[in-house]
C-alpha cells in the first residue's frame, strides 16, 4: 500500500490542488508541490505564468480547470497556451508578441500617395519608392483615404 502525502502548505499559500499550490510574495510568484518550490516568475511575466501552467498541465498535476479556477483566467487562454507548449516547446513562450508599429499612413503621407497616384504611378512602384508595403496603400484605398486616377487612352 502507497504512502499518503498529506497537502501541507505554508501559511500564505493558496491551493491549486490538494497537493499543489502559489504564493505571490514579494512582487514574485511561487509554486510549491506541498513544501517543495516548483518555480517562480515576476508577477507581471504573463509568459512565464502561461508556460508554467501549461507545464503543470501536460505533466499531469493540474487540470485546465483547476487552472482556470485557481486564477481565474479565460479557458481559451488556457487551452492556447497548452497547444502552443505542445506545438512550439518552451521556445513558444519566448517570442516576442509583434504589436503594431507607429501610423504610417499620416497626413503628410496620404499626401505624397496621392500625389504620386494622381501621376498615375503603380501602388508596387509607389509603395517601393516610399519603403512601404503595397498592402497599407491598397487598405487606405479600399477606406477611401485615397483614390487611384483613371488613365486616359
Amino acid at each position: 500500500m502507497g504512502q499518503m502525502v498529506l497537502p501541507i502548505f505554508s501559511p500564505g499559500v493558496k491551493e491549486i490542488t490538494s497537493l499543489l499550490g502559489y504564493e505571490n510574495r514579494d512582487g514574485f510568484i511561487y509554486y510549491f508541490l506541498g513544501q517543495v518550490p516548483l518555480f517562480s516568475h515576476d508577477v507581471d511575466d504573463i509568459q512565464s505564468f502561461r508556460y508554467i501552467t501549461s507545464q503543470l498541465h501536460i505533466s499531469g498535476h493540474v487540470t485546465q480547470r483547476e487552472i482556470i479556477n485557481a486564477f481565474g483566467v479565460p479557458p481559451i487562454t488556457v487551452k492556447r497556451s497548452v497547444k502552443k507548449l505542445r506545438d512550439e516547446g518552451i521556445a513558444g513562450f519566448g517570442k516576442k508578441v509583434l504589436l503594431r508599429s507607429a501610423r504610417v499612413m499620416d497626413a503628410e503621407m496620404l499626401s505624397k500617395i496621392q500625389a504620386m497616384l494622381d501621376d498615375v504611378k503603380s501602388v508596387t512602384d509607389i509603395a517601393t519608392a516610399l519603403d512601404l508595403q503595397a498592402g497599407t496603400i491598397n487598405k487606405a484605398i479600399r477606406e477611401g483615404k485615397l483614390h487611384r486616377v483613371k488613365k486616359n487612352d
